[in-house]
């Protein structure tokens, strides 16, 4: 994803603050073994932006920003494990223009590097509330947030998995919702949450900048999804066409097939090659299908901006703006 003005500047600093402690942190639990395999895992992550949505949690009350910065790592070291997963479960070739984990490195290794990776966040974020002095209630709430958080977003990928198998006339649009909600849209939840968490945040702000989270998460993995029909890796950063590969229900085809069943039957049985690619690209970027789909995105959006102007930092309300102008663009 691009970003501009303050947006870019802020991901800037942020990606600038993670690194090197993403780096410390596989130094001091990774053995040499594995060292090498859990550097190259991070670095398939050119974006910093569930590290950003704490930063930005921990913001709208705090200012000693390298407070924030274990937290940070904690969030990118989840999405980390988290992405390798993925990407067994998708059988996907590439990660970032690279070669995937598991295809580099067997599945079987990769397995253990996303369950190490996961556990490593965990110390993290436990490294981040001795930092900000959380009482013992405060840290039971952090964690028992954390990992219930991170078993429902295995439940939207349960969803997205068994949802392959399934018809267009058995997932609709609102199943389709659910999904992402339960995937991208709580774990940008969790990032901004855990944020206001470690600031000490109060409970009705928690609860706002939860649902701003996931909100703009899920919106995220809406264009997500058509982006998977751009043909350029250096966009996108991922192999073009993968989720009609895999036969996964995401809404732009959800869409295409209440626009045009036979069309959408029709590509799913041709022989894959740049005449149905060029079909494809055409039939979800369709004005009707586009249109429907913004309907969709401005639903989910309604009363975002007043919750985003009741956040006291200036910075962070402008942040978050321009993140979400840009995310609902298709």
């Amino acid at each position: 994803m691009s970003h501009t003005s303050i947006l870019s500047d802020i991901l800037c600093e942020v990606g600038e603050k993670t690194y090197p402690k993403l780096e410390g942190w596989v130094n001091e639990v990774f053995s040499d073994t594995l060292y090498g395999r859990a550097i190259e895992s991070i670095k398939l992550k050119e974006d910093y932006e569930r590290a950003l949505f704490v930063f930005l949690g921990y913001q709208s009350l705090k200012k000693e920003r390298e407070n924030s910065i274990d937290a940070m790592a904690a969030l990118e070291l989840l999405d980390s494990s988290l992405l390798i997963v993925d990407d067994i479960v998708d059988d996907a070739p590439r990660r970032k223009g690279k070669e995937a984990v598991h295809k580099s490195w067997g599945v079987g290794n990769a397995i253990i590097l996303a369950n190490m990776l996961k556990s490593t966040s965990l110390l993290a974020l436990l490294r981040s509330a001795e930092i900000n002095n959380l009482d013992d209630k405060e840290l039971r709430e952090l964690l028992n947030f954390f990992e219930t958080t991170y078993n429902d977003m295995y439940i939207g990928e349960y969803l997205d998995l068994n949802y392959e198998s399934m018809s267009f006339e058995e997932v609709s649009i609102d199943n389709y919702l659910e999904m992402i909600k339960r995937t991208t849209g709580i774990h940008f939840g969790m990032a901004i949450r855990t944020g206001g968490i470690l600031a000490k945040s109060s409970k009705n702000i928690l609860a706002m900048l939860w649902e701003i989270g996931v909100r703009l998460g899920t919106i995220l993995q809406i264009r997500d999804d058509f982006m998977d029909y751009i043909d350029d890796e250096n966009i996108t950063h991922k192999p073009a066409f993968g989720d009609f590969k895999r036969n996964k229900k995401r809404l732009p085809l959800i869409l295409a097939y209440h626009f045009s069943p036979e069309k959408v039957r029709r590509l799913q049985y041709a022989l894959f090659d740049n005449s149905i690619k060029r079909d494809l690209q055409l039939l979800v970027s369709h004005t009707q299908i586009k249109n429907e789909a913004l309907k969709i995105v401005n639903k989910i959006y309604t009363d975002t901006d007043d919750l985003i102007n009741k956040i006291e930092s200036s910075i962070v309300r402008q942040v978050l703006q321009e993140f979400s102008n840009l995310v609902r663009s298709l």
